[in-house]
């Protein structure tokens, strides 16, 4: 490694009056940065998200200084010499190291040692049991505020669900909830089990604040959009599960995923200020070959009556489960419309210029199709349109982030975005080939059931997703038109979500 050398690099001024010279300790410090750099060339921070590299402890280094670099000096070289390289929880190096200044040698050190270490983005030492909010009177348990909930998704489990959770404070992974931006839970209200209590009945009863104005309202064009509204009774879900210790049976880092559900939307909600309550219930959880399935009943209200109703599953995996998914069936049709969207037709369509003149589709963070491969206005079973779609998978995406630090994976809820995307799309499109102009896009339409299936997952090395939607009916609503539909998504060739009863009311 190479530093480039300059009389007027800042710590020549302090170091000394009069006798300027690059203080040895600076040296040093390059060293273990070059180390630092031999390190995740070997990869080791890729699953090591937040970790911080730092100089192993109890063991003494002998350093030799035996020369200087100046102002005058230009080059200052540092050679790694590997002498041991060690995986396993604490990844690290041993290392000889030699600093040449000008091709004089100027700096040794004899058996560094460097190693990453555990940590967390919300690392202060915040004492959250002191922040606990006392339960609502007459609810068993205790509530957790704000900070805790963030503490599950960036901080020390410790400090979200206290010492039984120290062990996953270190190396060994414990499943997270969605972080800013997409973190959708504010506190829990109440909470009616223990730690290590996961049994049938478990039940905790969380808030969201809905904020007057924020992305999502922005980029759905002033509804609550969907996947936010589902996050939003979902991560209680996965918060139940980690808070009754079901991570706490297996030694093994276990990942969450959702597996299905069933949904019916009584009312979108507008910006706030406002608070959704969500109800959620365990009413089954199964153990065998170290995965957990769990599923739920989940409810949830705000001050004007009931939002949303859903059941749903989960499942705690080792990696190992998770990289032998084999998806879902690919059903014939869907095998036709992905050749005949690839193959010569004259069913392109212009998607940008489609947004541009759309003010009803949604844009920004919730503008998830890069492309439309093919749209055939009278495809589908029924009829009535259908479409293959593309979404070019960024690693650097902004979900990816968020949905979950250590395990990157696209939410599920952003590919049934997709979907609905595309069924709003198909909608729109059909409305105005009929002569009309719909202004407005609200999905999922209310008192609309809605179901889907996952047996896989994006990942920021997956290279493409492809989204088939067609649509299966519509019906007059008094003032515009419903659109029914279904779909199914697959990434880099294999089906791994699907869809139905999709629905969009156009006005």
């Amino acid at each position: 490694a190479v530093l480039d050398l300059h009389e007027d690099d800042w710590f020549f001024k302090g170091h000394f009056k009069n006798d300027p010279c690059m203080p040895g300790t600076l040296m040093f410090e390059g060293c273990l940065q070059a180390m630092a750099v031999y390190l995740a060339a070997c990869g080791f921070t890729l699953d090591h998200d937040a970790w911080r590299f730092e100089p192993v402890p109890e063991l003494t280094y002998k350093l030799r200084c035996r020369g200087q670099a100046l102002p005058s000096s230009r080059k200052l070289v540092y050679e790694v010499f590997v002498a041991e390289l060690h995986d396993g929880p604490e990844p690290t190096l041993i290392a000889d190291l030699l600093c040449t200044v000008d091709g004089v040698r100027a700096f040794h050190a004899r058996r560094l040692g460097l190693r990453l270490s555990a940590d967390v983005p919300l690392s202060r030492g915040l004492d959250i049991e002191s922040r606990m909010r006392g339960a609502a009177a007459g609810a068993p348990g205790r509530a957790f505020d704000d900070v805790a909930i963030l503490a599950t998704a960036i901080g020390r489990p410790s400090d979200a669900f206290g010492p039984p959770y120290q062990p996953f404070d270190g190396p060994r992974r414990l499943s997270r909830l969605p972080s800013p931006p997409y973190k959708f839970f504010s506190r829990v209200r109440s909470l009616n089990a223990r730690a290590g209590e996961a049994k049938k009945g478990v039940s905790v009863v969380a808030e969201y604040d809905i904020p007057q104005s924020d992305w999502p309202f922005e980029d759905a064009r002033g509804l609550l959009p969907w996947a936010v509204l589902l996050e939003a009774a979902l991560q209680p879900c996965g918060w139940l599960a980690l808070a009754t210790g079901l991570p706490l049976k297996t030694p093994e880092g276990l990942y969450f995923r959702n597996l299905d559900g069933d949904a019916t939307v009584f009312r979108n909600l507008k910006p706030g200020p406002n608070t959704l309550v969500t109800s959620v219930t365990l009413k089954d959880v199964s153990t065998s070959g170290g995965i957990s399935l769990v599923a739920f009943d989940v409810s949830c209200a705000d001050r004007d009556g009931d939002v949303l109703r859903l059941t749903t599953s989960f499942g705690f995996f080792p990696a190992a489960a998770l990289s032998r998914q084999v998806g879902l069936a690919t059903e014939p049709r869907d095998a036709e419309m992905l050749a005949a969207a690839k193959g010569p037709h004259d069913h392109a369509f212009d998607l940008n210029a489609f947004r541009a003149a759309t003010p009803a589709m949604p844009g920004g963070r919730l503008a998830l199709l890069t492309r439309v491969s093919a749209l055939w206005p009278e495809g589908g079973a029924a009829k009535l349109g259908a479409a293959v779609a593309e979404h070019d998978v960024d690693p650097t995406a902004w979900f990816f982030k968020a949905h979950f630090f250590q395990d990157p994976v696209q939410p599920g809820s952003l590919g049934i975005h997709m979907l609905v995307e595309m069924l709003t799309l198909l909608a729109i499109n059909r409305e105005r080939n009929r002569g009309g102009t719909p202004q407005a896009a609200e999905s999922v339409a209310p008192n609309a059931p809605t179901q889907w299936r996952y047996r896989g997952q994006v990942l920021p090395e997956n290279n493409r997703v492809t989204l088939i939607a067609e649509i299966s009916a519509t019906a007059d609503t008094g003032t515009g038109r419903r659109y029914l539909g279904a779909g199914s998504l697959f990434v880099d060739g294999l089906k791994i979500y699907t869809a139905k009863d999709l629905s969009v009311d156009l006005s």
